[in-house]
């Protein structure tokens, strides 16, 4: 029994851990007809699988009863038994036959993909002429890629290995170009801490930027509000040179290491760091084993969160 619990806790942290990864940040466009209301005028027109998620691989059969089928050579054919080396894909486009609804009241189609019969459920489809979660992505991430160009890399998604964010949703983004605006007006030291915990629109989150300018420390944070938009915190004179102190002292050139996590993805803290042309970059998540709470970079940002949650 406790094996079989270790093995469903394992199963929901590798699915959590790593939902944040790109498709995370898509949303399916707005089809121009609701593809999930019967339309029997749809049959012979074009669709696109928006991702094959919604694909029923095994409802076909000769006794098969999961919609009432057009004729038996659709009902025997819409079915990997059939298909052999044919897997319906995300982004194919192909013509739909049928449209039925399954003893649940869900709306399935029947699209014929070149000589192929593939029954998907309606939400999982869009317009032809749409983009499929695939093509979303890869364009999105383009947009992110494009986003950190330049010499700024608080602005560089995923530098030194570290799930930062950079560039994907508003609050990072409003962090981000305040921080590299301090760089690019001479301000050599300049901290960027992230303390994220899902998709940037949560008022749990906030994003901290700390500098020095002529000797003087200062502080500034960017928080999501009620309506989950972000806000800017008044700037505010702050001493944080302990801080520096600590990296340059105990970080400062030691080996990178991250540590391990034993539950699922719950929040993460970012830190990032330049001085001068010198550039730091750590995350983690904050539960993580105890025997890695003596890497000298877990250590920093245990340092880091222990001064944030001071009054």
């Amino acid at each position: 029994m406790k094996t079989i619990l270790q093995i469903i806790f394992i199963l929901i942290c590798w699915t959590n851990c790593f939902s944040q990864n790109k498709k995370s940040y898509i949303q399916k466009e707005v089809d121009s007809i609701d593809l999930c209301k019967m339309n029997n005028n749809l049959i012979g027109q074009k669709l696109k699988i928006y991702h094959s998620g919604g694909v029923y691989s095994t409802a076909n059969g000769n006794d098969s009863k999961f919609i009432e089928w057009k004729n038996e050579e659709i009902k025997t054919k819409a079915g990997k038994s059939h298909w052999k080396n044919f897997e319906p894909k995300t982004g194919d486009i192909g013509e739909v036959i049928q449209i039925g609804k399954t003893k649940y009241d869900e709306l399935i189609y029947i699209l014929k993909i070149d000589s192929f019969y593939v029954p998907i459920k309606c939400n999982y489809l869009t317009q032809e002429n749409n983009l499929s979660s695939e093509e979303q992505s890869e364009q999105r991430w383009r947009e992110i890629e494009k986003y950190g160009d330049g010499n700024c890399n608080f602005k560089k998604n995923g530098f030194n290995g570290v799930f930062n964010r950079a560039g994907i949703v508003e609050i990072d983004k409003l962090a981000e170009n305040f921080a590299c605006n301090l760089r690019e007006t001479g301000i050599d030291t300049v901290m960027l801490v992230k303390l994220i915990s899902d998709n940037g629109s949560s008022p749990n989150e906030i994003e901290y930027i700390f500098w020095y300018e002529n000797g003087q420390g200062f502080k500034t944070a960017f928080k999501n509000n009620k309506k989950h938009k972000p806000t800017q915190t008044e700037i505010e004179k702050y001493d944080w040179e302990d801080i520096l102190i600590y990296y340059n002292q105990n970080v400062k050139g030691t080996e990178l290491k991250f540590p391990q996590y034993f539950i699922s993805h719950w929040t993460n803290l970012i830190v990032q760091l330049y001085q001068g042309e010198e550039f730091y970059s750590y995350g983690m998540q904050l539960a993580i084993k105890k025997e890695d709470e003596d890497l000298p970079n877990v250590k920093f940002v245990r340092y880091i969160e222990q001064r944030l949650n001071e009054k």
